[in-house]
Parts: structure tokens; C-alpha cells; sequence
């Protein structure tokens, strides 16, 4: 037998899709049978029959057939079946090839059997855990006639009947039984009620596996890259489409599309409306899973209240304060520690801790006002050790604090105590998945050495830093005299270009933003001067809470373009030469880095934060490090 090739180069374009083909290949009294469903349906497709494991080289083809002379199956809608005969016993693969080539597109793998040796085959193709599996009993004459019987065992068992799972006589070639779990198994057939066996065949059933398809960005942009994660892929040919809302599977309605090859696939973007990406399998439009999103052409508001309702506070000892959501339905929730200023009322910081806890996070907070004043000096000893004690406490009593993604707040003092708190805290363990730092008008970092600020710029770390107005002070009083609050530029400026000397830019930003009115240093606290419920001030607020709800959605989705240029791109990598801060004589400012360092630096912190020889003039030309000569 030969058959003649009149072989030809192809390229293949995915123009088109054919359905889900099945092939499936089996041997039955000394005839192998094969079938094919949803074949393509090209003039030279053909069939051949290999030895199992052998390459496709013709001189390996047991016997062949036109695809095209399949005659249509009585029980199989869309199913064509071939028969055949002479083939000797032994392992073999059915193997499907498309326009007269060499390159398997589908393939079966099959027994024949010794036509006078009893044997057993599955005839279940897709095996299903707790679902019916048929078998088919070869050989001549197959069985004794004898209360004949057929028991699924568990791989490997004793033919004892205390290891039967399922069974059935077998007074015909085809037995069907019972359905068993997950599991490795062993279908044994035995002669007249005995427990010799006469042929057995082993067989495994997997759990089902339903496909997945979700979105890893947050908020979609126009034209933004859009990310997706797969799981139980079949891995033959599977590709995800992006259609519009409600459009058939059609091909024409296809917008963008890639091939599932990982469980990663990240596609071109799309316009504005409403979407859905969905899942296929084997190069069909057979819909495997879909996942809807939609691209709306507006700026996303992140200062906005969040949609959960807060619980009752909880206290913890005599200064530990605790504001969480309700309904959580055991979901863990992240945490942000609030550093809390000594001289601020807890009610001022209403607003800013029911934005956190509506969004989904614990905040925890410490009141220094009942701790004593080394809370401000010795942040790392006092602070964080504390923090941690209530996140024990709150876990001991049923609380799901999830401490892999926390965040850090605070401003002025507190500000500038952000640093050696997260530092501590991921030196427990603390922010392993994400960690966020919100440094709002930051003071000298207290217990931080120059090392300690670069360690904190690491990949899984988000760090802003937040000035009001451009001279990083209160505006001057009528008179021209500083105002009684104003503080020094170069404290929040320091901090920065020490963390930005780790050279990790991506994650770490200097924001400035302007009219803050007279509020200026206390911006983020709830005040009697504004409108509004006590707590409930979001938009008069924004300018702080946009950079921080931005933050909280970062480190919740990693992958959110939005919040990452909201959180970290709006600011300055280098803030003085980009003109946005300016770093005005010492006179100006009521609280300056000169007086600061003689009280209270010294013997905290190798970071300097004044330096008389470099700091004369009006200093200007402050731009890096190294013009700070520290």
C-alpha cells in the first residue's frame, strides 16, 4: 500500500475558525474504529495509523484514509467514521493531518487486542469523576459464560471484594458502571465469580477543571494595554477574543485577539465602551469562559468615600484605637496604620480614617496624647511594636487582618515617623504582597539612618510624598512674618532624595499642590472652618485623599495603570530643579531644619538635615544628595 503526496508549501492566517474537532480512535473485536467530529473539511485531510511513540515518517503508517471518505455516523450528529481491519495487535495512535502534510494536527492513542485473549477497554472517552464509565470486553470468545464480572479497584489494590468500589456482571461485551471519585483506578475482569483476573486495564479520574478568565487591570484607560489571567487551559490552540458587549462569537465581531499559550495574555487596547473578553479552546468559537469590562472616557475620582460602612471602634489598651468596615463575610482585609500627631484631636482625623475603612481596610491608630512624647522620638521601639501587639489582639478575637498589604499615613511629626514605622513593620514580616507610604509635609525621619530610607525603596513598596505649595510652608502673614506654622521645604525634601538615591523611581513620588488657603499645614484633618458633617468632608479633603485612595488601590491591584499615575506620576523626580519646590532662606519658616537639628536630631538618625557650610544663601541650587553635601 502507498500512498502519492504531491506536497506543497502552506501559511496558515487565523481568518477563520472551524469548530471543536474530536478525534477518537479504538479497537473492538479486531476492528479499529475511528471517528472524527467537526473535521476540517480540505480535499487531501487524511488518517493514519501509527505504532505508538513513532514518528510521522510514511514509512511508519500502519494504514491510511482520506478524511473525505468517512461515512457519517448513525449516533454522532456531525461525526464521520472510519473502519480498520487487519491491524495486528499491539499499541497504536490515530493521527489527523491537514492538506497532505506531515504535521499532527489530532490524534488517539488506541489498543488492539489478541483476538483469543480476553481483554478490557474503555470506551468512555472523557472520564468524569462520579460519572458512568462503559467498557468494552474483547477477545474470542471473551468471556466464560460463567458469572463473568467486571470491578473498578483502587490502582494497585488486592483483588480481595473489600476493594471493589463498583462492579457489574458481564453477560455482554459492553458493562457499564458506577462512577468513582478523583482517584487512580483499575478495571478488573474475572471468569466464573472468581478473583483470578483475566484482563485489567488502568485508567485515572481528575477533577473537573472549569476555565477561568480574569481582568489584572484595575481601571481600563483608552488604548491602554489590557491584561488577562487564565487558568485550566486545554493547550491546543486555545485564544482569548475581545468583542463588544453582547455580540456573537462570530469571527467579524472580534475586535482584538491573541493566542492562550500561558495563563498570562495581555492584549492591544481598546476605545471607549463596553466590552467582554472571552475564552475558546481547540481554535473554536465554543465560549469556555468570559470576563465583561468597560473603558469610560473620564478622569477616575479617588478621593471619593468608598461603599462599606464602618463598624463601632474598637479600643485596645489605653491608647490603641481600631476603625475597620462591617460585612467583610470573612474576607481578610489590609491594614494602614495612622500615625497619629500629638497635638491633633482624634475627631480632626474623622474624615481621613472613614475614607480608609470604607474602601476596605483596618485602621489602626495609636493616640501619643495618652503614650508619652519618646512615641515621637523613638517611632521604631514605640510605635510599630504597638501596632503589631493590636494586630495580634484583633487576630486572637476573630479579626482576618491581612498584614501582607498594609499601608502607612501620617504628617508633620507623624509624617516624618511614617518611615521607621514601615521600615519596623517590614522588618517583621509586615507588606511581603504590598506596602504603601503617605509622607504628608514630613518632619526629620526619626530613627531612620540613610541606609534604612534607601531599603524602603523596593519593588513591592509604593512611597509618596505630599508638600502644600511650592515653598512647602504656610503663605506669610499680612505683616510679612512666617507664619506661626510654616515649616521648612527641606524636611519633606531630604527624605525624598534619600529614598530616591536607591535609584527605584518607578514607585516613589513628590507631589506639591497649591491653594490650600490658610489651613495649609493641617489640610488633612476635618475642621469646624469647613462645610459639612463631621467625618464626611471627602471633597474638601481631595487633594489629599485622591493621592491616597490611589495608593490603597495599588497596592490592592498592583497592575492598575489609574491609580499608579494618579498615586506616582504626578509629581517630580527631581522637584527643586524642576521648579516646582522652592527652598527659601531659613527666616522664612518657623519650624526649620537648623533649630530642629540641634533639639532633636542628634543621636537619632544619621541623616542630616542641615548642614551650615552647604546651606547658605537663599539655597537655590539644592537639586540632589550631593549638592546637600551630607
Amino acid at each position: 500500500m502507498r500512498k502519492l503526496f504531491n506536497l506543497f508549501i502552506i501559511t496558515f492566517a487565523l481568518t477563520t475558525f472551524a469548530n471543536a474537532t474530536e478525534l477518537t480512535a479504538w479497537d473492538r473485536d479486531g476492528t479499529t474504529w475511528v471517528t472524527i467530529k467537526d473535521k476540517p473539511n480540505n480535499y487531501e485531510d487524511w488518517i493514519g495509523i501509527y505504532p505508538k511513540n513513532s514518528s510521522n515518517s510514511w514509512s511508519n503508517v500502519i494504514a491510511w484514509k482520506w478524511a473525505r471518505n468517512g461515512s457519517a455516523s448513525p449516533d454522532e450528529p456531525n461525526t464521520d467514521e472510519y473502519r480498520f481491519n487487519g491491524i495486528d495487535y499491539g499499541e497504536y495512535e490515530a493521527r489527523f493531518f491537514l492538506n497532505n502534510t506531515f504535521k499532527t494536527e489530532y490524534k488517539s492513542a488506541f489498543k488492539v487486542f489478541d483476538p483469543y485473549k480476553p481483554s478490557i477497554n474503555l470506551t468512555t472517552t472523557t472520564l468524569k469523576p462520579n460519572k458512568a464509565i462503559e467498557f468494552n470486553l474483547g477477545g474470542y470468545p471473551a468471556l466464560s459464560g460463567n458469572q463473568d464480572w467486571v470491578g473498578i479497584y483502587p490502582k494497585g489494590a488486592s483483588n480481595d471484594w473489600n476493594n471493589v468500589l463498583s462492579w457489574s456482571w458481564a453477560k455482554k461485551r459492553n458493562v457499564t458502571l458506577t462512577g468513582v471519585p478523583v482517584g487512580s483506578y483499575e478495571a478488573r475482569l474475572f471468569f466464573n465469580n472468581s478473583y483470578t483476573i483475566e484482563a485489567s486495564i488502568s485508567f485515572d479520574i481528575e477533577a473537573d477543571k472549569t476555565a477561568t478568565i480574569s481582568l489584572d487591570n484595575g481601571v481600563v484607560k483608552p488604548q491602554e494595554n489590557i491584561s488577562f489571567t487564565l487558568s485550566n487551559l486545554s493547550g491546543d490552540r486555545d485564544w482569548i477574543g475581545i468583542y463588544p458587549k453582547g455580540a456573537s462569537n462570530d469571527w467579524n465581531n472580534v475586535i482584538t485577539w491573541g493566542w492562550a499559550k500561558n495563563t498570562k495574555v495581555t492584549l492591544g487596547g481598546v476605545s471607549v465602551g463596553e466590552y467582554e473578553t472571552r475564552l475558546f479552546f481547540n481554535n473554536s468559537y465554543i465560549l469556555e469562559a468570559s470576563v465583561p469590562f468597560s473603558i469610560e472616557n473620564k478622569n477616575v475620582e479617588f478621593w471619593k468615600k468608598g461603599a462599606l460602612t464602618i463598624a463601632p471602634v474598637i479600643e485596645v489598651g489605653n491608647n490603641g484605637l481600631v476603625y475597620y468596615p462591617k460585612n467583610l463575610h470573612g474576607k481578610k482585609a489590609p491594614v494602614v496604620f495612622v500615625v497619629k500627631n500629638h497635638s491633633s484631636p482624634r475627631k480632626k482625623l474623622a474624615t481621613l480614617i472613614n475614607f480608609i475603612a470604607s474602601h476596605g481596610f483596618y485602621v489602626v491608630l495609636i493616640d501619643p496624647s495618652v503614650a508619652g512624647s519618646n512615641y515621637y522620638t523613638e517611632p521604631k521601639t514605640k510605635i510599630a511594636p504597638r501596632y503589631i501587639e493590636i494586630v495580634n489582639y484583633l487576630n486572637e478575637r476573630g479579626h482576618n487582618l491581612d498584614t501582607s498589604t498594609i499601608g502607612v499615613v501620617g504628617s508633620s511629626y507623624s509624617g516624618g515617623n511614617t518611615f521607621p514605622v514601615l521600615h519596623r513593620l517590614k522588618e517583621e514580616g509586615y507588606g511581603s504582597n504590598a506596602s504603601f507610604l503617605l509622607a504628608i509635609e514630613s518632619a526629620n525621619a526619626f530613627q531612620m539612618s540613610k541606609a534604612d530610607m534607601r531599603s524602603l525603596s523596593t519593588n513591592n513598596t509604593y512611597i509618596t510624598l505630599l508638600e502644600y505649595d511650592t515653598k512647602g510652608n504656610l503663605r506669610p502673614q499680612e505683616n510679612g512674618k512666617p507664619n506661626p506654622y510654616s515649616t521648612d521645604a527641606l524636611f519633606p525634601l531630604i527624605n525624598y532624595l534619600h529614598l530616591k538615591s536607591a535609584n527605584n523611581l518607578e514607585n516613589i513620588d513628590f507631589q506639591v499642590f497649591e491653594d490650600v488657603g490658610t489651613r495649609g499645614h493641617l489640610y488633612h484633618q476635618d475642621t469646624s472652618i469647613i462645610n459639612g458633617n463631621p467625618g464626611e468632608n471627602y471633597q474638601h479633603m481631595k487633594g489629599v485623599l485622591n493621592p491616597l485612595g490611589a495608593l490603597m488601590q495599588l497596592v490592592i491591584n498592583k497592575n492598575n495603570q489609574v491609580a499608579r499615575e494618579v498615586a506616582l506620576n504626578k509629581g517630580s523626580d527631581s522637584p527643586v530643579k524642576d521648579g516646582i519646590m522652592k527652598i527659601n532662606p531659613i527666616s522664612s519658616y518657623s519650624y526649620d531644619c537648623k533649630s530642629h537639628d540641634d533639639k532633636y536630631i542628634r543621636g537619632y538618625t544619621n541623616i542630616k538635615y542641615f548642614n551650615a557650610d552647604a546651606l547658605k544663601g537663599n539655597r537655590d541650587y539644592i537639586n540632589s544628595i550631593e549638592d546637600l553635601n551630607f
